[in-house]
């Protein structure tokens, strides 16, 4: 019975200090989405990555789109890693971009290093992004996929990265540079797919010139 009892409110106290830390995780949230302010983003970070499933639970209760929690997410930890981000040297840093943004008619192959942008004479958000990023001194990829990411980066070894990307690979992306502790930003599309697909290019020239 004295078993029961210890098990019991082991469960009890696991499951009230799981309720404390998601409702703490979601008015940390609030305050970032409603005032675009963190007192504590590393802790914000810590709470809402380790509670994550209840705080999902909890958001979908409020009918908060996921999209908007993950939204949310980015510029969090855009805001973790800025500082030590913008302390790197521009020609220690690495654009990732995704090979979708390429013209149709792109007639660039794949290489060991991603597509191999040619400059052709095409319209292209690839070759002005790749040409902004070239001027200040990154190494520029042209991607077709997160694996591809984790490879690069193990190869080349970059002191900050950036990449741009649908939602939910920005999302993985963050949280790989997350577990690595290499400082990076994510730039999210402005519309996604495997076509056409478009990003700001403004401000992605704004987070390419970044620094402390």
């Amino acid at each position: 019975m004295d078993v029961v009892y210890l098990l019991g409110t082991i469960a009890l106290y696991g499951l009230l200090f799981t309720l404390i830390c998601t409702f703490i995780a979601g008015i940390l949230l609030f305050i970032f989405f409603r005032w675009n302010r963190t007192f504590f983003p590393e802790l914000t970070l810590m709470l809402i990555t380790a509670f994550s499933s209840p705080l999902k639970v909890f958001t979908k209760l409020l009918r908060i789109d996921q999209k908007v929690i993950d939204g949310l997410l980015v510029r969090l930890l855009n805001k973790v890693f800025f500082i030590k981000f913008a302390r790197t040297a521009y020609n220690e840093r690495a654009l990732f971009l995704p090979q979708c943004l390429r013209n149709q008619e792109c007639p660039a192959k794949l290489g060991a290093n991603g597509i191999e942008c040619i400059k052709c004479s095409r319209d292209c958000s690839v070759k002005e992004a790749k040409a902004e990023a070239e001027k200040l001194g990154y190494r520029v990829f042209i991607v077709p996929g997160g694996g591809f990411v984790k490879r690069l980066i193990m190869r080349h070894k970059p002191k900050g990265i950036i990449g741009v990307a649908c939602l939910p690979e920005v999302m993985l992306g963050m949280e790989l540079i997350n577990k690595s502790k290499l400082p990076g930003q994510g730039v999210v599309l402005l519309r996604s797919g495997c076509l056409n697909t478009q990003v700001n290019l403004a401000e992605l020239k704004t987070v390419l010139a970044t620094k402390e």
